[in-house]
């Protein structure tokens, strides 16, 4: 049977298992309890804003013009967690958005707040100030 050299293999392990716990912090601290963050990803198109009216309507116009933008933001109406959406453009891909005040309400928010010229980073941090104290 072969012996281990521990003080030799023993610093390489130290090493992974540091790398290891480094990289499950840094996951998890990109999406705290306080501010979750969206997965992103979404891909398919959403649906178009001529099936709807009023608020609906411009909610799914967002949709339309800012995917890059909402495919950023979590949905505070808690859908990534109850039905995997990827994020807030998930919910305008199907007529979910239609029925979600806040799915609605974020996609407006983020609309005009890109108006104002506001970048992406800047809009995803005012939405989760505005929507994380809210009670859903």
């Amino acid at each position: 049977m072969e012996s281990i050299d521990i003080s030799r293999n023993g610093g390489r392990i130290f090493l992974l298992v540091l790398i290891v716990l480094a990289f499950t912090l840094v996951s998890a601290g990109c999406s705290s309890p306080e501010y979750p963050g969206a997965f992103g990803g979404e891909k398919r198109d959403t649906m178009s804003p001529g099936h709807f009216i009023g608020k609906t309507g411009r909610a799914y116009k967002s949709a339309k013009d800012n995917p890059d933008l909402l495919d950023k933001i979590y949905c505070y109406c808690k859908c990534q967690d109850n039905f995997g959406h990827k994020s807030l453009l998930t919910c305008f891909v199907d007529r979910h958005g239609s029925q979600c005040g806040v799915c609605m309400d974020e996609a407006l928010m983020a609309d005009d707040l890109r108006k104002k010229g506001y970048g992406d980073e800047e809009i995803v941090e005012k939405i989760n100030a505005k929507f994380s104290k809210e009670k859903h």
